[in-house]
């Protein structure tokens, strides 16, 4: 395996100590582009995922974190001084990210909602309580893939009052990790910081000036790994500078030994587990799991074959009983990558079961046992699951190359 690419510059003192011993060199630590694009897919796909899925259960106070995040994401790409109009006005209707500061004064709508609808109510609004007096342009952060919105047929209104070209003032995920690309290696590692203080490395969100909010993401596209640091796990040493990392190659370097390819089913190993609780607390838990396969998976009809670490896999967890602590796995999504970096997928958009989970060493059950963790309910760490599909894979959508290979 490659190890984690760093360059290391060293700053020598002019002036030796009294002591007369020379001063030795200071190493700065620099990260390699694509290792640091890589931690910024992980972090802004784990959020994206689970603010759609928790906007899908009505749970939209978790918006907010959103707000402050692409505030953080968009001064950086966009070079601006943005704040966030919400902690004036809560649930300001057109405006969430202003910049008075910086000539010309712009501003912003962060949503989840990508459709065309969506932009033109946001415009018009924009329009109808004269907002372009005090801004020269409107941009929209949109958690989610872009459409083709046939600007040249139907162009959104404007009536010539401020600037608007979709091409650059809408900016989808997609969009902010080309965007990260072309920044320099400091402002880049600086976006990588931000976007890690409002997401740890164990996929938890962090405390914000909004209040305590933890739980658990998970992805559905980019979780990527790097190389670096190295822990020792059962006697092999597992590379990853953080818990999904290493569980992914975990996966991989387990996955080196198994030949069995199936539609049927994978062994997995989760890299995100749930955080769940004996009440009811949705501002505070998640059910969400995603795990990675460390057996290989196919498609029966395109003749595809995805190795070990290839796939990603989500899905929730319920309770079944909470006295002795079981409970059972639903997964709802796939998504695989090829060598060449093709990306493929297998989603239910109503959310339908696909597959489930079964304990490795009972696979005649559903029933998964949880254990108690920092005064919450989990799956253990070093536990592997048979996942069983509902329905053999037949046939995955192509979804186009993965920005980097996983």
């Amino acid at each position: 395996m490659n190890k984690k690419f760093s360059i290391h510059f060293y700053a020598i003192e002019k002036y030796q100590p009294y002591n007369n011993h020379p001063i030795p060199p200071t190493p700065i630590k620099m990260y390699a582009p694509e290792e640091l694009i890589k931690r910024f897919i992980d972090r802004i796909s784990l959020h994206t995922y689970i603010v759609r899925r928790y906007a899908k259960q009505n749970l939209l106070n978790r918006a907010v974190l959103s707000e402050s995040l692409c505030q953080e994401i968009a001064n950086i790409l966009l070079n601006r001084k943005f704040r966030n109009s919400n902690l004036k006005t809560p649930n300001h209707d057109t405006i969430d990210l202003y910049d008075h500061e910086q000539s010309p004064p712009v501003c912003a709508q962060v949503t989840i909602r990508t459709d065309r609808k969506k932009i033109d109510e946001t415009l018009s609004n924009f329009i109808e309580k004269e907002y372009y007096k005090n801004y020269s342009e409107i941009y929209f952060f949109i958690l989610g893939e872009k459409q083709t919105y046939n600007d040249n047929k139907y162009p959104f209104r404007t009536d010539g009052l401020f600037n608007f070209d979709p091409k650059k003032h809408i900016i989808s995920v997609d969009d902010m990790i080309s965007m990260a690309r072309n920044l320099s290696i400091e402002e880049l590692e600086n976006l990588v910081k931000k976007t890690e203080q409002y997401i740890n490395t164990e996929g938890k969100v962090k405390q914000t000036q909004y209040g305590k909010i933890f739980f658990i993401f998970a992805t559905s596209i980019a979780v990527l790994f790097y190389f670096g640091m190295h822990y020792r796990d059962n006697f092999i040493l597992i590379p990853g500078s953080n818990l999904i990392e290493k569980k992914i190659n975990q996966a991989k370097i387990e996955g080196t030994t198994a030949t069995t390819e199936s539609a049927d089913f994978a062994v997995v190993i989760p890299f995100s587990r749930p955080s769940l609780t004996k009440e009811d607390a949705p501002d505070g838990f998640t059910n969400v799991i995603a795990l990675s396969n460390s057996s290989p998976l196919k498609s029966k009809n395109q003749d595809l074959v995805f190795s070990a670490g290839r796939c990603r896999f989500i899905g929730s967890i319920t309770w079944e009983d909470k006295n002795s602590l079981t409970a059972s796995a639903s997964i709802t999504s796939l998504n695989c990558v090829l060598d060449n970096r093709d990306t493929y997928e297998l989603q239910n958009k109503s959310g339908i079961e696909i597959g489930f989970l079964e304990p490795i060493n009972a696979p005649a059950t559903r029933r998964l046992h949880l254990i108690k963790e920092d005064n919450i309910f989990t799956l253990p760490k070093e536990e592997k699951y048979l996942l069983r599909l509902a329905q053999p894979i037949q046939d995955l959508e192509y979804k186009g190359k993965s920005v980097v290979a996983w």
